[in-house]
């Protein structure tokens, strides 16, 4: 028998391991991932042997894992020193250079290695990916094409010359790469999440989404197929469900920047703008240098009312390049939301000299423009966006919605048909395309676009919203309120995202009024009022100061230096009032004479006024014909003798009407105060009116409108008829002729029957007008009587109940 060698005492404090033992152990913790031991013992090896090549690259290995770039950089470089032949060793350099963005400094490694085997696989492909992210896309397909003929379809070079085609737009190139790659490697993760990029980026959601799902079949943890699929759900509307994978993504990779930021995008365009804030926030701690991380932070930060912070951020942005077009759009944004304009309308000139084929900027500048009510600017830079992208359906849908609003429902139609053509997986349309079915009273068509959608995804709660508009839900077995319910209480609102959680409750109070369930239906309002007003900025103070700003404005003696200073005509009729007192009805009647136009609620004369600078006896007769000729070209060539304008807000304008246009005619809508605000409450506006979201609140704009009709009523005496809602419904013939009187026309019976008129309504009584004149809205408020004390003790305490003790 042999005889045993003598076995190591490893638990002697003197007892060295040797080197090559050391390193086999080092390498064991590694490679199973106890990085602390693996570090320590490479140190330790590193003690005794300064000089060794391969734990020095080894520890500068386990630092890159550890996302340590600066440290992975350093041993690397030190192993080089010692072994600079070692290809190896210049591979694994350059990759990590190229990580983390050094990528000059990358591209001449590889060509290093190149120079030393010029058919290094590897290095033609971190070459060609380096070279894809310097955005020089020409040379990374021709690089990736070496590296095929090299090594015929080798996985790497197929999935960098997909990239670089699909970056240039060769997309069927592109998908033949991503093909041949998907027949050789159908287990890689990598090859669908890719593939799914390159389909979004081709607008194919559908087939987007089924390569990203089929990426994470095979890799669950893949977090570029997680960001991939939030990205598709995001570009598809569904921020919510994007929120989740983005999420997941970060979970994994706490440091993977761009989820933070496109959770972020998802969060602000879900209405999150808090949450968005925080995102954001993370990106740019993981990216210092982050630019469009800070354009998103200075976005979220804007919608909050914190524009110190969004401007420093915006700064930031701007510091860290200087030529980003897109920091000039968020810039230009603030600037407005400030009230200068000059400024804002210079940054939005240098974002457009920056990049001027950007289809993303003109779709930014777009969004402005429509914040400004500048319609006409939108819609042109819209119509820029969608000839740099003809495939774009988001662009498309947002001009279907421009459309839309400018009363051009056939043109906005055509628009979203062409944007379902696109990407018929694109629900929000179809949403879009039912409200404008709506406006022109095409009730069975809007409720089928609806029925499309709930096919394709019955759980999205916006769909509900519009569903309620179109159907009379009568009972809780109803199986579409089943699903209501389903998707309130299933989905948290934290999942859900607030855009969709209140319009989800809107559709259920909804509902539940139509049952006659008021004590429910007011839950849910309440619950999506609190919802909707915790996620929008207003400045009670701010609001009470317009007020007083205004009455300081105005008196006998101003009104005097503006006598013959303004435009003499009287086309214009404005209507004014609180939102929901009558002012759409008031305009149908109007509208119904054949010699007038309902143009609905126009935002010119504020548009007028601030072209020109604001109102003095210089400006006032411009401002005027400013004004006429926004409205007149609304008509659309229509011979009107009096064209409405019902924008309920110019009730704090009226000054400025006086002395721009001191004939034109003006209409006071009054209604009862309590069914005023209750339908108030209840309303999703689409803008504005946040005061609408609290009773409290309510309560002091409503009180606000009473002082400010008061002091009109005293500095303008019988220049403003008081036109009662409850007296119409109860008398239409009475207070018609009293109206038509008041425009100074001659009376016509048509406008006794206002409901028969075609034109579209864009209002929130858009359902109601299409309907003969009724009496059921009159009192309505006492159907939630106990719920509305807070109200009613407010503004009508004679009809308070008794405070329970």
């Amino acid at each position: 028998m042999c005889a045993q060698p003598a076995r190591p005492n490893y638990k002697s404090k003197n007892y060295e391991l040797p080197v090559e033992e050391a390193l086999e152990l080092a390498r064991g913790h590694h490679m199973i991932g106890n990085f602390t031991l693996a570090e320590r013992t490479y140190k330790d090896i590193l003690k005794a042997v300064p000089d060794n090549a391969t734990v020095l690259h080894l520890l500068g290995a386990l630092y890159y894992q550890l996302s340590n770039y600066d440290l992975a950089l350093e041993y690397m470089e030190k192993s080089i020193e010692i072994s600079p032949q070692e290809v190896s060793y210049l591979n694994n350099y350059a990759n990590v250079l190229a990580v983390s963005q050094h990528f000059a400094e990358a591209i001449i490694q590889f060509d290093k290695i190149l120079s030393l085997t010029p058919q290094n696989i590897e290095a033609l492909n971190g070459k060609s990916n380096t070279l894809w992210s310097m955005k020089d896309f020409e040379n990374a397909e021709t690089v990736a094409r070496e590296s095929l003929k090299a090594a015929p379809n080798n996985l790497e070079a197929l999935l960098a010359l997909g990239l670089s085609l699909a970056s240039q737009k060769k997309f069927e190139e592109a998908n033949e790469s991503f093909q041949t790659a998907m027949e050789h490697y159908s287990q890689d993760s990598r090859v669908f999440s890719n593939a799914a990029n390159m389909l979004r980026e081709m607008h194919k959601y559908g087939k987007a989404e089924d390569a990203a799902r089929k990426a994470l079949e095979i890799d669950k943890n893949n977090i570029e197929a997680l960001n991939n699929m939030g990205c598709i759900l995001s570009d598809t509307g569904r921020y919510a469900n994007a929120v989740e994978f983005f999420t997941k993504a970060t979970d994994i990779s706490p440091k993977f920047y761009q989820a933070h930021l496109n959770k972020a995008l998802a969060l602000h365009n879900n209405g999150e703008n808090a949450a968005a804030a925080v995102s954001a926030r993370y990106a740019v701690d993981f990216k210092p240098d982050y630019t469009d991380a800070y354009n998103a932070l200075s976005s979220s930060l804007c919608r909050l009312g914190e524009y110190d912070q969004a401007q420093f951020a915006l700064q930031k942005a701007l510091q860290l390049n200087p030529d980003d077009a897109e920091s000039y759009i968020n810039l230009a944004n603030l600037l407005y939301a400030a009230d200068k304009f000059d400024d804002g309308h210079a940054a939005i000139t240098e974002a457009l000299r920056i990049n001027p084929s950007n289809a993303r900027s003109y779709g930014q500048l777009a969004e402005i423009y429509e914040k400004l009510d500048e319609v006409d600017n939108a819609i042109e830079a819209i119509d820029k966006a969608i000839e740099l992208e003809p495939k774009n359906p988001a662009f498309c849908a947002r001009k279907g919605i421009m459309l839309h609003v400018t009363n051009d429902v056939e043109e906005s139609l055509k628009l979203f048909d062409k944007a379902i053509e696109i990407a018929p997986d694109f629900l929000m349309t179809y949403i879009a395309k039912a409200e404008a079915l709506i406006a022109v009273n095409r009730l069975d068509d809007a409720l089928e676009c609806i029925r499309t959608v709930q096919k394709l995804d019955k759980h999205l709660p916006a769909l509900y919203f519009t569903l309620t508009s179109l159907k009379k839900i009568e009972s809780e077995d109803d199986e579409d309120f089943k699903i209501m319910l389903e998707i309130a209480e299933d989905r948290t609102a934290q999942k859900l995202g607030v855009n969709q959680v209140y319009n989800l409750y809107y559709a259920i109070a909804k509902a539940y009024d139509s049952m006659k369930n008021y004590d429910k239906a007011f839950e849910y309002y309440d619950r999506a009022s609190k919802t909707r007003r915790a996620s929008l900025p207003f400045d009670k103070e701010k609001a009470a100061q317009s007020v007083t700003k205004i009455q300081n404005m105005y008196n006998f003696k101003v009104l005097k230096m503006y006598e013959d200073k303004g435009l003499d005509t009287d086309v214009p009729v404005f209507i004014v009032g609180m939102p929901r007192s009558g002012t759409t009805l008031t305009e149908q009647i109007l509208s119904a004479h054949p010699d007038v136009y309902g143009a609905g609620e126009l935002p010119d004369l504020f548009r007028a006024s601030r072209l020109h600078g604001g109102v003095t006896p210089e400006t006032a007769r411009d401002i005027g014909e400013t004004y006429l000729e926004f409205a007149t070209e609304r008509t659309k060539g229509f011979k009107a003798k009096r064209i409405t304008d019902k924008m309920p807000a110019n009730f704090m304008n009226i000054g400025l009407i006086a002395c721009t246009m001191p004939n034109a005619k003006i209409v006071h809508c009054t209604r009862d105060p309590i069914d005023t605000c209750l339908s108030n409450y209840k309303q999703n506006f689409m803008v504005g009116q946040q005061w609408s979201y609290d009773l409290e609140e309510m309560a002091d704009e409503y009180e606000r409108y009473l002082e400010m009709m008061e002091f009109w009523h005293e500095l303008l005496p019988g220049k403003i008829l008081d036109f009662n809602y409850e007296e119409t419904v109860d008398n239409l013939e009475s207070q018609a002729r009293k109206l038509i009187d008041h425009v100074g026309l001659e009376w016509n019976d048509a406008c006794l029957e206002p409901h028969k008129q075609k034109r579209a309504v864009l209002t929130a009584s858009k359902m109601q007008v299409t309907q003969p004149i009724y009496k059921s809205s009159v009192k309505k408020w006492k159907r939630y009587e106990k719920h509305l004390q807070p109200l009613v003790r407010r503004l009508c305490p004679e009809e308070a109940l008794p405070i329970e003790e």
